[in-house]
C-alpha cells in the first residue's frame, strides 16, 4: 500500500485541521508514492528508532511528536536534529507525525490514557463545541488519592508518580490530559474536577492548582502519552488489512530512581 493511502485513511480519523496553530503534524520526510514495507510507531523519531526501523525493514516511522517543529535553517550534519533528518532521507525512511490532532480526537491520546488507568471519562475538558478537544473528565466512585495512585501504578507499570495534594483525601471527579496538561488547570477547576492526571507539572502550576482545590498527578510526559501508540498500531493494522507489519517502539526511559 502506498504511503499516501495510509495517510489519507489515518487523517480521516485524525484530520490535520484539528491540530493547534503552532503544531507541525503530517508527513515530514518522504515520498507519498512509496510502497510501505513496514511501520514503526513511536513517541519520537530518535536515532535508535531509525536504526530499529532499518533492522526490521520498515520504511515508515509514525510518531506522536513531530521531528521537525520549526523550519530548519540548514541541514548541518553536526547538529543532532539535522543528522536525524539526513539519516532518515539516506535510509529511505518516511517520517509522519500525528500530534495535537491525535490528542483531541475520540479514541486518541486522552481516551487512551483514561482507558489505561481504568476509567471511562466521556466529557471533553476543553470542548470546541463539537465534542472534540483536549482532555477528558468525568465522575468516578470515590477513592483516596493514595489508592488511585497505587491503581495507576499497577495498571501502567510505573514505579513512581509525582503527586501534589492530600494523599488521604477522597476524589470523585478526575480528568486526564496527556503530555503537558497544566494549562488545563483552570478548565478543570471550573468544571468541578478534583484531580487532574497529566505530565510535566511545574512548581508554580502545582501551587496554582492547589489554590483552586485541584490535586495533580504527574505521570511523566511520555508515560501519559504512551498508551495511544497501541491504539495507533491497531488502527494502522486495520486500515492496511494486516498486510504491513506494524510495531510499537518504546524509547527507553531516561529517568532513574536513585
Amino acid at each position: 500500500m502506498k504511503l499516501s493511502e495510509i495517510i489519507h485513511k489515518f487523517e480521516n480519523w485524525a484530520p490535520l485541521e484539528l491540530q493547534e496553530d503552532w503544531d507541525n503534524s503530517g508527513l515530514q520526510i518522504g515520498d507519498p508514492n512509496i510502497e510501505v514495507t513496514g511501520i514503526v510507531v513511536s513517541l519520537d523519531c530518535e536515532p535508535p528508532v531509525l536504526e530499529h526501523a532499518a533492522q526490521q525493514g520498515c520504511n515508515l516511522i509514525f510518531n506522536h511528536h513531530p521531528l521537525i517543529f520549526k523550519a530548519l535553517p540548514n541541514l548541518d550534519a553536526s547538529r543532532p536534529l539535522s543528522q536525524t533528518v539526513i539519516s532518515a532521507i539516506r535510509g529511505g525512511v518516511a517520517v509522519y507525525a500525528a500530534h495535537t490532532n491525535l490528542d483531541v480526537v475520540p479514541g486518541g491520546v486522552n481516551d487512551a490514557l483514561a482507558e489505561a488507568i481504568g476509567y471511562s471519562l466521556p466529557k471533553v475538558l476543553d470542548d470546541n463545541g463539537e465534542g472534540i478537544g483536549m482532555g477528558r473528565y468525568g465522575d468516578i466512585e470515590p477513592i483516596s488519592h493514595m489508592d488511585l495512585i497505587q491503581k495507576i501504578k499497577e495498571r501502567m507499570g510505573l514505579e513512581q508518580i509525582l503527586f501534589y495534594g492530600d494523599p488521604e483525601a477522597l476524589t470523585q471527579s478526575i480528568a486526564v490530559a496527556g503530555g503537558s496538561g497544566s494549562y488545563l488547570i483552570d478548565q478543570a477547576a471550573r468544571k468541578g474536577v478534583q484531580t487532574l492526571i497529566t505530565g510535566d507539572v511545574k512548581y508554580h502550576d502545582a501551587q496554582y492548582a492547589d489554590s483552586l482545590g485541584v490535586s495533580l498527578l504527574d505521570l511523566g510526559h511520555d508515560h501519559s502519552e504512551f498508551p495511544v501508540l497501541q491504539k495507533v498500531k491497531s488502527f494502522l493494522e486495520q486500515i492496511t488489512d494486516g498486510e504491513i507489519p506494524v510495531e510499537v517502539y518504546a524509547i527507553p526511559d531516561r529517568r532513574r530512581i536513585l
